[in-house]
């Protein structure tokens, strides 16, 4: 039974024909043979992340290397270039490996060399589709095959992916390209809601991509949305919230008063920590004129207690009560001008760091 099992799930991934025995895997536990038989079973049935779960726990008990290459096809067909990869190159490295099944690991680790450079898309559900405004063929998804002629090589980071509807209607998703992975994009398992959208919309962009063509329904995946509208005779810029329970209807005007049953979330105004770096260097110079008024002001109480003492030194007691008071004022006001002048040196240097920062 264990060997039917492992030649079974070997045939499913392409590598029936290396007539290989695994006389490691016989000694498997049981547990670990129940899971590639439902890994294969999975696999069948299309659901390939079900089998993936299941195989990796398979090879947790049992590293074998014909289950680890079955594990590196099936992380290719799912798009995983870099990760298969790393799997064939175990095989390769695996002295248990049969001799046939690591020269065909080798080789598919050549094949794979343009894959993991690069980052890859494969759209679906649809006729009419434009990556980022490029136009391009969709298929229907083949989950055995990994590689199709209608894989699109993308650059990494985040693409638009549009479908057009009936006339003024339009889909828009995005999806983040990764390197050394393929991204399957069926459009027509996603979840939608729709955006309402005036006839008084002249331009629209949404998460910064500008949308071409007059609209007056666009179905977005859930979720907030930076809107950037032009109007006649102003632009408008919010967040909104859309969902698949309701339609969200786009403000006509920059004055319109915001449903917010409708539309949960609004940008909320600019804060103005554009002005904080000139509040700062306000505040300094504010404290370095006091402290230096202090400062002033402490050295000539000092200058009038050393006239009243004069060359001789000698004091009457009325003297001597208006220096003692001239040299207290004198030392208060110079250390009150020194602490002035120590924080407003601060503070103007922490508004020029604001200041080079910028808002």
């Amino acid at each position: 039974m264990r060997t039917q099992t492992l030649a079974c799930f070997l045939g499913v991934a392409s590598v029936a024909a290396l007539d290989v025995t695994p006389l490691e895997a016989l000694a498997s536990p049981e547990s670990a043979r129940l899971l590639v038989e439902r890994a294969q079973r999975a696999r069948e049935s299309g659901r390939l992340d079900e089998s993936l779960t299941l195989l990796q726990q398979a090879i947790a008990e049992d590293p074998h290397p014909v289950l680890i290459h079955n594990l590196a096809r099936l992380l290719e067909d799912l798009g995983r270039f870099r990760e298969s990869v790393e799997a064939y190159s175990r095989v390769v490295r695996d002295v248990r490996a049969p001799p046939e099944l690591r020269a065909r690991d080798l080789a598919s680790i050549d094949e794979l060399g343009s894959k993991v450079t690069k980052a890859w898309m494969r759209i679906s559900g649809g006729e009419s589709v434009r990556l980022d405004g490029r136009v391009v063929h969709p298929r229907r998804l083949a989950p055995l095959a990994a590689v199709q002629p209608d894989d699109e090589p993308v650059a990494p980071g985040v693409h638009a992916i549009e479908l057009d509807l009936e006339p003024g209607a339009r889909r828009l998703t995005f999806v983040d390209a990764i390197i050394g992975r393929r991204i399957d994009v069926d459009l027509s398992a996603l979840r939608w809601g729709t955006l309402r959208i005036p006839s008084t919309v002249l331009e629209l962009s949404v998460d910064g991509f500008v949308l071409l063509g007059r609209l007056s329904k666009l179905l977005l995946t859930p979720g907030e949305h930076r809107i950037h509208a032009k109007l006649p005779k102003a632009e408008l810029d919010v967040r909104l919230l859309i969902s698949e329970a309701k339609e969200t209807l786009l403000p006509d005007s920059v004055g319109t008063s915001l449903d917010l049953a409708r539309v949960p979330s609004v940008e909320p105004p600019n804060t103005p920590s554009s002005v904080l770096p000139f509040i700062a260097l306000g505040a300094a110079a504010a404290a370095v004129l006091t402290g230096g008024i202090f400062s002033i002001k402490g050295a000539a109480s000092r200058a009038e207690a050393d006239r009243l003492v004069g060359p001789s030194g000698f004091l009457d007691s009325e003297s001597f009560e208006k220096v003692r008071a001239l040299e207290n004022d004198a030392g208060a006001s110079a250390t009150l001008g020194g602490v002035l002048l120590l924080a407003g040196a601060a503070t103007l240097g922490l508004g020029a760091l604001l200041l080079a920062l910028g808002p």
